[in-house]
């Protein structure tokens, strides 16, 4: 929620604050129950 756009994976020390279980699919389920993502697309 403080990250409104989290870096890719790889993007270049962005998997530091990520969790170690991080998944892609899990970070893309995450933005789309997210209502920020709703409020910045909408």
């Amino acid at each position: 929620m403080l990250n409104p756009s989290p870096p890719l994976p790889g993007a270049g020390g962005g998997g530091a604050h990520l969790p170690q279980g991080f998944r892609p699919t899990s970070v893309l389920m995450h933005l789309l129950n997210s209502d920020h993502l709703y409020n910045f697309v909408c």
